[in-house]
């Protein structure tokens, strides 16, 4: 998210040698041929020893740079010792609300205050006025961009033609990882509900569903691919250019909180993002489509670029794992207007008709830790004659055991949702409101057991 200031430098300094340094192979492959660096140096500082680290670092000081610039985020004392070891006489980095001392800030010749309100890009931009750049007076902010080669756009074309994808219809990716450090794969939606996404959207738009799998997320895609009942495409094993260039080719890309998102803002592809403890204003996908599915609750966005590993104070991550596979479905269509559903002349979502011509109706049942309770209800509800009616459990992060006994007795009769954890009694129906797809809800007590024809 470092390009746009990149396009801004080199407008201000054409003849400036500019030199990148990254830790990352996915960060060098998409930094590899940009037209406003000079060279891409690539050090595994999490792989390589202290010691080799150092001497790799001290060795740059031949170099003679002028400037060093830390992109945004980096709240840790390595870049800030990095960047003085590398012997840039200036050296331009931000400051953090707090661990000016512990993390080494002072290291640096000029800092510039976080706006923990603004974007990743706009917090770099605002880098630039150490060398004389207001960003805000250059006009248009440059978007984020990517150098594909011709093979890389004949790798994707070959590799979409040879499965049989796209031919008159919706090629959909979905990208279920995150990087892997930090903890960070707790913003990770759970893989059983991509799985069910991919169901809905080839049921619904007969759309070719591509998987993307990173190195640190080996098996997830598989996974996703055994879950679903519908054909389902593992991306793995290419470069991040080659996958870039397959990206550009789909319709839409529905990701976690991830780097390929922003990937997509750079091909200019529509992204759809699930967000858990993120706070969108942060990472939305860079001046391009997108969209935000996410839940609103008390204590979220509550990851912060400062912590040391991410964590959910409540045990559940109810910010994430409560959001319905239905809920993206709804958002994703959104990016299909055009597309006409498989089998149906209009492009509204496919909806199975009401048996016997009687409206559909969604019964709603909040559980927290009182399953001796919600057992004799549903138990009562499955009796019912009414001939179009659907049950939905809404779990309130009941112990696992719990919930648990109740898939066992109850399986595919009623649909379970679980937050994870006690999101309340209204945000709790609302969660099971927004499964509904009939005319009618009706949200029941789970202490309340219904005659048989109730309804």
């Amino acid at each position: 998210m470092f390009t746009p200031a990149l396009s801004l430098l080199r407008k201000r300094f054409p003849g400036a040698s500019v030199t990148a340094l990254t830790m990352f192979r996915g960060s060098q492959d998409v930094l590899d041929d940009n037209p406003n660096l000079d060279r891409v140096l690539f050090w595994d500082f999490l792989g390589q020893s202290k010691i080799n680290s150092v001497r790799f670092v001290l060795g740059l000081r031949k170099e003679r740079f002028d400037v060093s610039i830390t992109a945004f985020p980096a709240f840790r004392k390595e870049y800030n010792l990095v960047s003085l070891l590398a012997g840039a006489r200036k050296r331009i980095a931000h400051r953090f609300p707090r661990g000016y001392f512990r993390q080494l800030t002072f290291l640096n010749t000029h800092t510039v205050p976080v706006d923990e309100g603004a974007h990743n890009v706009v917090n770099s931009l605002n880098l630039l006025k150490e060398v004389g750049i207001d960003w805000k007076a250059e006009g248009p902010v440059p978007g984020l961009q990517i150098s594909l080669s011709g093979d890389d756009e004949s790798h994707a074309g070959g590799f979409l033609e040879q499965g049989g994808l796209g031919k008159d219809r919706p090629v959909i990716g979905i990208h279920p990882g995150t990087v892997h450090y930090r903890q960070a794969w707790l913003r990770r939606w759970p893989a059983e509900k991509f799985a069910e996404l991919a169901d809905m959207l080839h049921e619904s738009y007969g759309a070719d569903i591509l998987v993307f799998e990173g190195p640190s997320e080996k098996g997830v895609g598989e996974r996703i691919a055994g879950l679903a009942s519908s054909p389902v495409t593992v991306v793995s094993g290419m470069s991040l250019r080659q996958v870039a260039a397959i990206i550009r080719r789909c319709d839409v890309l529905v990701s976690n909180d991830s780097g390929l998102m922003h990937v997509a803002a750079a091909v200019r592809t529509p992204a759809l993002v699930i967000l858990g403890p993120t706070n969108p204003a942060w990472i939305f996908p860079w001046e391009s489509p997108h969209g935000i599915v996410r839940r609103e609750l008390p204590c979220s966005p509550c990851y912060t670029y400062m912590l040391a590993g991410l964590s959910c104070r409540t045990g559940g991550l109810g910010c994430i794992r409560s959001i319905l596979a239905s809920e993206v479905f709804d958002a994703a269509s959104g990016f299909l207007g055009g597309r006409v559903p498989a089998g149906r002349s209009d492009p509204g979502p496919a909806r199975s008709p009401a048996a016997g011509g009687a409206p559909e109706v969604l019964v709603i049942v909040l559980n927290w830790n009182n399953y001796q309770y919600t057992k004799p209800c549903l138990e009562s509800l499955l009796r019912s004659t009414y001939p179009n009616m659907s049950v939905c459990v809404v779990d309130n992060g009941s112990r696992r055991d719990s919930v648990e006994q109740m898939k066992r007795d109850f399986g595919t009769r009623v649909t379970i949702i679980e937050n994870g954890c006690n999101l309340g009694f209204a945000e709790g129906n609302n969660v099971g409101l927004r499964q509904a797809r009939g005319k009618y809800s009706v949200m029941l007590n789970n202490d309340t057991q219904v005659e048989p024809g109730w309804l």
